[in-house]
């Protein structure tokens, strides 16, 4: 079935990189985020694609697109515009979910708008889309203690901080329920 605006409401976009190396790593929380969500609501991926692992369902009364793009967290804008352009959607019809150094490990945040924030993956959307006003979910793994940001982003985390963020990815699913029925607003005020 081809997938058209008049049957998908919203397009969930999770960034990660593909493969076992990375599988596990800060960096791919939008994936594990996207594989909460098929699993709790049977919504089967299609691995097959090469710029994108997709798959569509219903979550309550929203027709849904789970993107997980192919192309590396810093090229997630290639990803970005082909599915735009191939389904004949809109960006703010979309919400991307990804890994968020500013925010400690286990915190959510909701945003409406703005830069990149230095991370490479929302880089590479504005800069493919040619804007940066389209929703965004955070999820929150803190900075380095020591090292580089690379290697941090890449390692897993372990003990409280894995605690934390697996808690936290529970309650960002039960909070992007609420989104798909409420504004981006509406979900600000009550979960950030």
């Amino acid at each position: 079935m081809i997938i058209t605006k008049q049957n998908v409401d919203k397009i969930i976009f999770g960034l990660g990189n593909p493969g076992l190396d990375y599988a596990e790593s800060r960096h791919n929380l939008g994936f594990k985020f996207i594989d909460l969500i098929s699993k709790k609501y049977s919504i089967l991926l299609n691995d097959k694609g090469r710029i994108v692992s997709s798959g569509e369902g219903d979550i309550k009364s929203n027709r849904i697109l789970l993107v997980k793009p192919q192309t590396y967290v810093n090229n997630s804008g290639i990803a970005m515009k082909r599915i735009l352009d191939l389904y004949c959607l809109n960006i703010s019809e979309l919400i991307v979910v990804y890994d968020d150094m500013d925010l400690s490990p286990g915190k959510i945040r909701f945003r409406a708008q703005g830069s990149s924030g230095g991370h490479n993956g929302i880089k590479s959307i504005i800069d493919s889309c040619k804007t940066d006003k389209f929703d965004r979910l955070r999820l929150g793994i803190g900075r380095p203690g020591k090292g580089n940001d690379i290697d941090y982003v890449l390692g897993e985390p372990e003990g409280q901080d894995l605690c934390e963020i697996n808690s936290s990815l529970e309650y960002a699913v039960e909070a992007l329920e609420f989104y798909l029925d409420n504004e981006i607003l509406v979900t600000m005020d009550r979960y950030n």
